[in-house]
């Protein structure tokens, strides 16, 4: 696939860089690294890395750091002294870095038998609230190097498969919700009382995935025009205060603008599953990157069977967990 290389700054520890897909478009940092052996000369590793690596931007960090993170990514020798990963821990959490999904070789294996995880990818926050998605395979080391080759695949698709029905809460507060459950929940079932509430369920279902497709399709487009109606009327009025028409008009789109806002918000934060309303501030762009952080930090890119072979087709992967579970 073709790409754009933009080289940013070079050092002896890191390679910044930015890269922009031609196809899609899709564009982010990447910094490649290579930590010096000693504490003190990897200071200016950390140093360039906050200096260079965005936190509003989609960024990845690749290469190896010669740095453990935590006392169980070393096996064999002793563990690190919290001086030891206190700079690159901290360097990481104010950078909101964190390890790529992966699989294959977990550590590097030094002399004496020693083994350490100082090979690593990485992705910030801002990576997955543009929705992007990785996936990392250490490669075994080979014959002429302790290291594994990191094999970092990106932009994969999430497929899109029929999803479980859900009722969203805002779809209470319709004029016309009322109305509809009076004319269609009243269908014609003969059986038991358990039989006839499940399938007078199941029917109207069918109904409410028309009134959500009529009332509430594009909702976010259709918040965002009522909003820029409404600035645009009470602009007016401003210049013409004497308009009563127009100043009625303005509290008719103030409250669809109200409820169209309210029912974007309700529908992120209900999908979103967490309870972060008061950080919000009424606005949608926090559970929008939410709902886009949970899509992708539950992608599941590779899936190890017990053969010993690595599948990374999506169909395939699904297969694989329905056969699964459908055996046990």
């Amino acid at each position: 696939m073709p790409v754009e290389l933009e080289l940013i700054h070079v050092d002896v520890q890191t390679i910044h860089t930015k890269i922009r897909c031609l196809v899609s478009d899709n564009s982010f940092n990447f910094t490649l690294v290579y930590g010096n052996h000693t504490i003190s000369d990897r200071r200016p590793l950390w140093d360039s890395l906050i200096e260079f690596v965005p936190q509003d931007e989609p960024a990845l960090v690749s290469g190896d750091f010669n740095n453990v993170m935590a006392e169980d990514e070393i096996v064999g020798g002793n563990a690190p002294t919290e001086y030891e990963v206190k700079n690159m821990v901290d360097t990481c959490a104010l950078l909101g870095l964190e390890d790529v999904m992966s699989t294959g070789c977990r550590f590097k294996r030094s002399e004496g038998g020693i083994l350490s995880k100082i090979d690593r990818a990485m992705v910030n926050e801002a990576w997955y609230a543009s929705g992007y998605m990785a996936a990392t395979e250490y490669l075994p080391p080979g014959a002429y190097t302790d290291h594994s080759p990191v094999i970092t695949t990106l932009f994969g698709n999430i497929s899109s498969y029929p999803k479980p029905f859900k009722f969203f809460n805002f779809w209470l507060k319709h004029d016309k919700f009322n109305e509809l459950m009076e004319q269609k929940w009243p269908a014609s079932v003969v059986g038991m009382a358990q039989y006839k509430l499940a399938e007078r369920c199941r029917l109207f279902k069918s109904h409410l995935r028309a009134f959500n497709f009529q009332e509430f399709s594009d909702l976010s487009n259709r918040a965002k025009v009522a909003a820029e109606i409404l600035e645009e009327l009470q602009k007016r009025t401003d210049w013409d205060i004497s308009n009563v028409e127009q100043r009625e008009q303005i509290q008719d789109q103030r409250k669809i603008s109200a409820y169209l806002a309210d029912s974007e918000r309700a529908y992120f934060e209900q999908k979103a599953k967490l309870k972060y309303s008061l950080l919000s501030d009424r606005g949608t762009s926090f559970f929008h990157s939410l709902v886009n952080r949970n899509n992708t930090r539950n992608y599941i890119a590779c899936l190890h069977r017990n053969d010993g072979s690595i599948i990374k087709d999506q169909a395939e992967i699904i297969r694989d967990f329905v056969e699964y579970f459908t055996n046990l």
